[in-house]
């Protein structure tokens, strides 16, 4: 899964963050950002399951789904991301439901809480699973951040995907997974594969440096000092819109 004392440090910061309480064995390390929703998918998705994904979503998602003979079933995003409502509509017995709460991937909207407890009771009452990809957590600059989906979840239905893409890349592109725990042992098993440790094994020196880059709080001062400089690029972007386009151009905050 890891490096066991980075696994430990990664779950100390997504206490303080997120704020997600797990332990180092439900958390699975990965060299590329990319690779957790592959590995998930590999060891979940069987050909003909029907899957859930946001529509437009992250092509790359769909895209990982289809190759293994998936059903895929698009559900529309509006102003507050994924439409609930319409997994009851539309019938929808899934296997799983990969979303992007907290950055809805292509249009920025953050799925609200009203909606999270909705599809967290959904999948509750239909026996399915949520892939929550966490994508662009740490860059919020207007309210505060809403809990992630593993927070609100009492039923161990969601796999949390995170990843220092966004943060470190391109020093550090390593992603990594946070199982509910009836997924933990069926995942031991698909990781002692060999293709797999191949595919997904971190340099050692890697490992440790991060390590100690997030257990000095190195990590979190970092992401405070970019979000102030990012913010600024956000505010600087709206002021120029409204400017010279006015009611011309919709945007979100």
């Amino acid at each position: 899964f890891g490096y066991l004392p980075l696994r430990h440090a990664l779950a100390q910061y997504l206490l303080r963050s997120r704020p997600i309480s797990c332990t180092a064995e439900q958390i699975v390390v990965f060299a590329h950002a990319l690779t957790p929703l592959r590995q998930l998918a590999s060891l979940l998705v069987s050909a003909s399951d029907k899957i859930v994904v946001e529509n437009p979503g992250f092509p790359l998602a769909r895209r990982v789904f289809a190759e293994l003979g998936a059903n895929i079933l698009p559900i529309e995003v509006d102003r507050e991301g994924l439409q609930v409502d319409l997994l009851d509509s539309r019938h929808c017995q899934a296997r799983l439901v990969y979303v992007t709460p907290s950055h809805q991937d292509p249009t920025g909207a953050l799925l609200s809480l009203h909606r999270r407890e909705k599809l967290l009771s959904w999948a509750a009452e239909n026996q399915c699973l949520i892939v929550e990809d966490d994508y662009d957590c740490e860059y919020r600059y207007i309210g505060s951040p809403l809990p992630s989906l593993m927070v609100l979840d009492g039923n161990d239905s969601v796999v949390y995907i995170g990843n220092l893409w966004k943060t470190l890349y391109p020093l550090v592109n390593i992603g990594f997974l946070v199982l509910p725990s009836g997924l933990i042992e069926p995942f031991k098993k698909i990781q002692s594969l060999a293709w797999v440790k191949s595919s997904t094994s971190i340099p050692f020196l890697e490992q440790t440096t991060l390590t100690d880059f997030i257990n000095e709080g190195l990590l979190e001062r970092h992401i405070r000092k970019t979000r102030l400089i990012y913010a600024g690029r956000y505010r600087n972007l709206i002021t120029g819109l409204t400017r010279f386009f006015d009611n011309e151009v919709d945007y979100e905050d």
